[in-house]
């Protein structure tokens, strides 16, 4: 299957801004880690999805949610707002 022909996933990150504790609804079951970069493209934090829910002592901003599978393919990424 080719790049474009990819069917879309959608997932739904709640709530959003975020204070320290998020949730994703959609096919959890697809995702085995995450990463969590700030807006200007740095590394943040990594974790296995058992920690997806955890957001630690971030500061306030913008953070891009990367959700990947277990092949390391990314399968979204999401704009997070910290308040």
């Amino acid at each position: 299957m080719a790049e474009s022909e990819k069917p879309e996933i959608n997932f739904i990150i709640y709530p959003n801004p975020i204070s320290k504790y998020l949730h994703v609804k959609g096919p959890v079951e697809l995702i085995d880690d995450f990463r969590l970069f700030d807006a200007n493209g740095k590394h943040i934090m990594w974790a296995d999805k058992s920690r997806l829910n955890e957001m630690p002592n971030l500061i306030l901003g913008i953070y891009y949610l990367h959700l990947l599978d277990a092949n390391g393919n990314t399968l979204a990424v999401e704009k997070v707002l910290k308040n």
